[in-house]
């Protein structure tokens, strides 16, 4: 009878391990996206992008092709220098274990021309060890 129960206490433990970490997963990918967003975009804070970037991450908005961090920290820093008072919300978040999904909308006004201007794309990032190795963008 004991052995019965503790094999039935195993089995559900075992069901609900696979659900739980998935969930840790998803929920973790989701805060890394919010603070990518607060910190790297509304924030300016590149010393973050390391720990959030993965190495072999080409982002779409490159015209170079490079990977990993520190050419991501270059286009932040073109966005930076283009639209100084930039801020970027998140309109939608979908997450399902190593992908995560969001639509986002950023206003700022250009250096240049002074004019303000609205911007919004959707975002799927797909995430290994906690970072962000490839991204598929659609923005305008």
């Amino acid at each position: 009878m004991i052995l019965l129960a503790t094999s039935g206490l195993l089995f559900i433990t075992g069901c609900n391990g696979p659900d739980k970490k998935h969930d840790q997963i998803r929920n973790r990918n989701i805060e890394i996206i919010e603070l990518y967003v607060e910190e790297v975009w509304n924030k300016w804070n590149l010393d973050l992008v390391d720990s959030i970037i993965g190495d072999d991450f080409v982002d779409p908005a490159s015209t170079t092709g490079e990977k990993g961090p520190e050419a991501f920290k270059e286009i932040i820093t073109n966005y930076q220098t283009k639209y100084p008072d930039m801020e970027v919300t998140i309109d939608e978040l979908v997450a399902d274990g190593h992908k995560v999904a969001w639509k986002w909308t950023a206003t700022g006004t250009h250096a240049s021309t002074n004019q303000h201007v609205i911007f919004s794309g959707t975002i799927i990032d797909r995430f290994e060890d906690g970072k962000i190795v490839q991204r598929l963008a659609a923005y305008d």
